[in-house]
């Protein structure tokens, strides 16, 4: 469970919404879910996208050179994004 959900803080490498900082802006009453990615599944993602026997190991599983060459753009918040995304469905299950 998100460390927002309930209400405790923790250090975290995730910049944006979470412990401590949900911005002003935000409407908390637009918010249908919130989903907890450990960030340390982030970065290892980070280490696999970025660091070359990640991209060659990544080549070995058939992903296709163009796309390897182009996940190295990805940050902290968009592989966070992304990882939310693949849990989604698990999740609305």
């Amino acid at each position: 469970m998100s460390h927002v959900a309930q209400q405790r803080f923790r250090r975290h490498r995730i910049e944006g919404i979470g412990d401590k900082h949900v911005p002003w802006i935000h409407n908390v009453r637009n918010t249908d879910l919130v989903i907890a990615i450990d960030d340390r599944d982030v970065m290892s993602l980070i280490r696999l996208f970025n660091e070359p026997v990640g991209q060659d190991y990544l080549k070995t599983r058939g992903i296709p050179i163009d796309i390897i060459e182009q996940l190295p753009l990805m940050g902290i918040s968009s592989i966070a994004n992304m990882l939310q995304a693949i849990n989604l469905p698990n999740i609305m299950n």
